[in-house]
């Protein structure tokens, strides 16, 4: 998959992000094992003291009948399994939730760390005769101690409430009530919360230790387990709500891809700037030029392309011109030789001194065509500051067709092209290159059918189409086509191919017109060149009126 340059910088960031996540993941993991002092056991312990308290004040405001409907109501809104229960074994509302033994022994080392004073030895374990029933009980577990049977104390004191619920001045309150200006209860925070993975499979296991609501009279008084079960800590988002940190999570990441943008699109940009300007002296623009605006790694690199350019520049140039001067001298002596041989050839009186003329005469005329040919493409390459003119496409068509066409059938090159096609080029140079690909076409595929010269409008420019039927050539050779001197294995022959430099010029002739050539193989045979052209202002005109 190819990704531009900052998709793939903000890909790494946020795959190092993922990365520092799950690290961070793994330690709390391995935290949450100790219980509830760890970063992700605070917040569930927070949680908990919410759901708690509000389970307490649902609890406070209803009749014992109608805990059940409660219970359920929480198990509808978050989607968990929910209980209230007097004790591991003993469900008052709720689902009938079986407790994993890891849990109730994580329950009953909870209640002897709460019963065990800070500092000191763990208290002495009463005689059995004395201990109570329900392991919750004892002096120091922070809830209200038992009322004391004061059966006999009379049946007047039958009447009365225990101590432990009856207020006054003597009497204060003990554990949550409402407070007197309204609002609800609270649950205090000393009352224990346990939280852990456990059963087979593991799920999660909450539990909440409430103290009895005001209409709960027990005999002794014992605190309430609301017990929450749930396959995952984020079911409901009761436990752990993970949108916040979803939300917080995309904010950071959006305020930083912000932060990230100018140095990336800085950077990115500067690429981009440096890649078209090489992509330009790829196709033999070397006056392609990189702003010099950086004084980073970036700006260095700049400057490095900018005097490639310019060194390319000149020995391009300075080949192309010494290729044209030694061509045009080459001229003169080409003259003088085949002026000669023709006053040799007339008096040349045996058969065999004429054959040898002959053949000396066939070598001359290709080392003249060969001149001509290093002529035009040094003249061609030469011309990059040209003014461009409005030619109508069609008459300069017909007239390079029926130049090129002699010798050949009549229909031997068919023309389909719009009367008022008009382009922007410098005649001379595109009647040139149309010349060389008609020619070559000829050449090479004139006895397979004739060839075919099409233009039509595309967007802003004109696409001149040339094709013909033959046998194309290999597609390793298609990208080196309109190189210099460049010959596929099928042309190098000199009844049929040239010097190699047909292309080449046609290439430089409309490069100089500011367009671009290509070339491509047609199925099930045959070879297509295209030619595009930037349309003349005065076409463009013409259109809109």
């Amino acid at each position: 998959m190819r990704l531009p340059l900052y998709a793939r910088i903000l890909l790494f960031f946020l795959l190092n992000v993922a990365v520092i996540g799950v690290a961070l993941g793994l330690v709390m993991r391995a935290q949450l094992r100790g219980g509830l002092d760890s970063f992700m056991g605070s917040l569930v312990s927070a949680r908990l003291q919410a759901a708690g308290e509000r389970m307490y004040n649902r609890l406070s405001s209803l009749p014992e009948a109608e805990w059940h409907s409660a219970v359920s109501e929480v198990e509808s809104t978050y989607g968990v399994r929910a209980a209230l229960m007097r004790s591991p074994v003993s469900p008052l509302a709720g689902s009938q939730l079986v407790l994993p033994e890891a849990l109730k022994k994580e329950l009953i080392e909870h209640q002897e760390r709460r019963r065990r004073p800070e500092g000191g030895r763990p208290p002495q374990i009463p005689p059995p005769r004395e201990r109570r029933d329900n392991f919750f009980e004892g002096p120091d577990d922070g809830f209200p101690p038992p009322p004391r049977d004061r059966r006999d104390d009379g049946p007047d004191d039958l009447r009365q409430p225990p101590d432990r619920f009856r207020e006054g001045p003597d009497n204060p309150p003990r554990g949550p009530r409402r407070p007197e200006r309204g609002g609800s209860p609270s649950l205090p925070s000393q009352y224990g919360k346990v939280f852990l993975r456990a059963g087979n499979p593991e799920e999660y296991w909450a539990v909440i230790m409430l103290p009895p609501p005001p209409a709960y009279f027990s005999r002794p008084p014992e605190p309430l387990l609301f017990v929450i079960n749930t396959p995952s800590i984020f079911t409901g988002g009761l436990l752990f709500d993970l949108r916040p940190w979803l939300v917080g999570i995309g904010a950071a990441l959006g305020v930083s891809a912000l932060l990230w943008l100018p140095l990336v699109r800085g950077i990115t940009g500067k690429v981009k700037e440096t890649m078209h300007a090489t992509e330009q002296m790829a196709l033999g623009k070397f006056d392609a030029r990189v702003k010099e605006n950086r004084s980073d790694e970036l700006g260095r690199l700049a400057h490095a392309v900018n005097s490639m350019a310019q060194q390319l520049d000149g020995y391009v140039n300075g080949q192309r011109r010494f290729t044209g001067d030694i061509a045009h001298e080459l001229c003169s002596p080409i003259s003088r030789m085949q002026a000669a041989l023709g006053i040799l050839e007339v008096r040349a009186t045996g058969e065999k001194e004429r054959q040898y003329i002959e053949t000396l005469n066939e070598e001359l005329q290709h080392m003249s065509h060969l001149v001509q040919e290093l002529l035009q493409f040094s003249k061609a390459s030469l011309h990059r500051e040209l003014t461009l003119q409005d030619v109508p496409l069609a008459a300069l068509a017909a007239g390079v067709i029926a130049r090129e066409s002699s010798g050949y059938a009549d229909d031997s090159v068919r023309a389909e092209i719009d009367e008022c096609l008009t382009v922007s080029a410098e005649p001379e140079l595109l009647a040139r290159a149309l010349s060389n690909v008609i020619r070559n076409a000829l050449r090479y595929a004139g006895d397979a059918g004739p060839v075919m010269l099409a233009a039509v409008r595309r967007g802003d420019g004109v696409l001149i189409t040339i094709s013909d039927h033959g046998h194309g050539v290999p597609p390793e050779a298609l990208p080196k086509l309109f190189d210099a001197f460049y010959r596929p294995d099928t042309a190098r022959s000199r009844e049929q191919g040239g010097a190699g430099l047909g292309l080449a010029i046609v290439k430089s002739c409309i490069e100089a017109c500011r367009g671009r050539v290509t070339a491509s193989n047609i199925q099930p045979r045959g070879l297509r060149v295209e030619i595009t052209l930037p349309t003349a202002p005065s076409s463009d005109k013409h259109d809109r009126v």
